[in-house]
């Protein structure tokens, strides 16, 4: 019997290693894997849904309109020019497959907010796996980034290509392989001219940043310098202008399917500059800085704090070119009147980056010479500071919706004073958490605690006002992202359009229909369908069809036939002048204020008395009723 163990063992042995060859590879998931999966599926979840049931604004109806009167050629109303060529192309090509609605106009965009999301996973051989993981953690639960992939902005394929730009510059330092380099020059290219009016300004940010780290780096040797030197001088200046010129025209012309498509590029630098001296109505002075201020306070609080330990350490050069990235957005924001709110994402990049600096020290384990600090310790100390800010949180709120009703003077009047004194004493007993927590394990163990309790409550608030933003108060003016927005009670008039449709002509979109409003905008994409749409400019006695549209007035239009009427809300305007200074912690937690938001225009419409079913005998004229 002992003989035959040896013969036994190798005969295992034998089969194991015949067993390790039949299996070509071992599926093994790492922790990081893990979380970078969790976070694509957060941020398609958050991007997808309700994507298509959302009217689309003025600026988004123009870019959808322009692709679909390319890919319908019967389509009413006149050609546009697309603002963001390369948005264009990708929607022409996902509108002509997938038709078009409010869904697939949207797609894109949305998808590329999510490949910006996952995108930091390139850059963890610069900023390190853990700090990779963070920025894309953060990336995921920005509400601008968020609500900027919900509304067909150009921002963000801006903010894709300029990521892009980095990681292929990155790449042809290292390897000086041709191929890195011809792809940054495509990228830079297309944010100039072809990926929205104000992408240059983001390649002025990166130039920015680059000067910024070489002021600021520590470098003895000249090490960084010489690198960037040999860059530069290796650069294939001339090839990456050819396919710079190549790729341009390609994405101009919708992978050569519209030639016409190639003129728009023109328009992009044109309104660029225009940026300069107009800004949009209804925009706010230093808008993408304000926006960014608002909806992400938690980004500004770890995103300063990691720029402060890396002025202070003397971390890389990566990091402080963000620093730098950050200062030239800084100054673009307030100088560049043309900014709209989705250019916050010239602040989320940046601040994401430094962020996770802060944020890697203090999710860390906390390392005490002094002090046995367990795992859970910080933790569960920042659950306390949660519970603290939530109490405080409570009582500002019940003491704001109660000075709702009041004009306060410096202290509003209400019913339960005591609640003013507890938003003090919610203070003071912060400052007691930190100090009895410092006693048990360390003022280390505090600062990790009080940070991570910040992290969640913040994070909580910034994921919730984004969703508002782009779900809930998608035509409340009160939001801070939508000063001016269309009203969704525009699908109402779809629904009530193609009713009159199927009286009028058995079929849906069959009907000619009159319409006294632009033909760009929201109520232009809304009757899309409509292909015998003629356009006027006012309305007369010489329009007798089925159904009119047209701006409410006062007076009642003179129409070639008896109608009726029914008005429907366009836009809505919120003055913000009549917000006392105690209001805005109720219009920061759910947007409550003293008024309601006004209706600023309405269009009827008019539908033929015959069609609607309104005998003659029931008319008193043949004017519209």
């Amino acid at each position: 019997m002992d003989q035959a163990r040896p013969v036994t063992d190798a005969a295992q042995t034998g089969s194991a290693e015949l067993i390790e060859q039949a299996v070509p590879f071992r599926f093994t998931l790492s922790i990081y894997q893990v979380l970078y999966a969790v976070f694509l599926m957060v941020a398609l979840g958050l991007r997808l849904i309700q994507l298509g049931t959302i009217v689309l604004n003025d600026s988004e109806a123009h870019e959808a309109l322009s692709v679909f009167r390319v890919i319908t050629p019967n389509a009413a109303g006149s050609a546009l020019i697309p603002h963001a060529p390369l948005m264009f192309a990708a929607n022409t090509l996902i509108m002509a497959i997938g038709g078009s609605n409010n869904l697939t106009a949207r797609l894109a965009t949305a998808l590329v907010g999510v490949l910006i999301v996952m995108l930091p996973y390139l850059f963890r051989r610069w900023i390190g796996q853990t700090g990779a993981l963070l920025v894309s953690g953060m990336l995921a639960l920005s509400p601008v980034l968020l609500t900027a992939s919900r509304t067909m902005s150009g921002a963000v394929w801006t903010i894709a290509l300029a990521l892009g730009a980095l990681w292929f510059v990155g790449r042809f330092a290292e390897t000086r392989r041709m191929l890195w380099a011809l792809a940054a020059s495509a990228c830079v290219a297309i944010m100039l001219l072809a990926s929205e009016s104000a992408g240059f300004l983001v390649v002025l940010m990166l130039g920015g940043g680059l000067l910024f780290a070489l002021l600021t780096t520590d470098d003895p040797d000249h090490s960084i310098r010489q690198r960037v030197r040999e860059t530069i001088s290796g650069w294939p200046w001339l090839r990456g202008l050819a396919i710079s010129v190549i790729v341009l025209g390609i994405v101009g012309s919708v992978f050569l399917l519209h030639i016409d498509g190639v003129g728009a590029l023109g328009d992009v630098v044109s309104r660029g500059l225009q940026g300069f001296v107009y800004r949009p109505a209804f925009n706010l002075t230093a808008y993408p800085l304000i926006t960014s201020l608002f909806y992400e306070p938690v980004f500004w609080l770890f995103g300063l704090i990691g720029a402060w330990l890396t002025l202070r350490e003397d971390s890389g050069f990566v990091q402080r070119g963000l620093i730098g990235w950050l200062i030239v957005a800084i100054v673009v924001s307030v100088v560049y009147p043309g900014a709209g709110a989705e250019h916050a994402l010239w602040l989320t990049l940046p601040l994401a980056g430094l962020s996770a600096i802060a944020l890697e020290r203090i999710l860390a384990p906390v390392q005490d010479q002094f002090w046995q600090v367990p795992i859970w310790g910080p933790l569960l100390n920042g659950v306390g500071v949660v519970a603290t800010l939530s109490i405080m949180g409570i009582n500002l709120l019940y003491v704001s919706r109660a000075a709702l009703s009041t004009v306060p003077a410096v202290i509003p009047t209400i019913d339960q004073p005591f609640r003013i004194l507890l938003v003090f004493m919610t203070l003071v007993l912060l400052v007691i958490l930190y100090f009895l927590v410092g006693s048990i394990w360390g003022s280390r163990a505090a600062w990790h605690g009080l940070g991570i309790g910040f992290l969640m409550f913040l994070g909580v608030y910034s994921l919730g006002s984004g969703w508002r933003a782009s779900v809930t108060n998608a035509d409340d003016s009160r939001e801070l992202w939508r000063p001016h927005p269309v009203s969704q009670n525009l699908t109402v008039l779809n629904q009530a359009l193609l009713d009159t449709s199927l009286r009028a002509s058995g079929m849906p979109y069959d009907m000619p229909l009159s319409v006294a409003w632009p033909d760009d905008g929201a109520v232009a994409w809304m009757i899309r369908n409509y292909t015998k749409t003629t356009f006027v400019t006012e309305t007369s006695a010489a329009l007798n069809g089925p159904a009119i549209i047209a701006p409410k007035t006062n007076a009642q239009p003179q129409l070639g036939a008896a109608y009726v009427g029914e008005p429907f809300a366009v836009y809505r305007t919120w003055d913000r002048s009549t917000m006392a200074a105690w209001d805005i912690f109720a219009w920061a937690y759910d947007r409550e204020t003293r008024t309601e938001p006004a209706v600023t225009d309405r269009i009827v419409l008019w539908v033929r008395s015959d069609v609607y079913g309104v005998p003659d005998s029931a008319l008193l004229k043949p004017a519209a009723q």
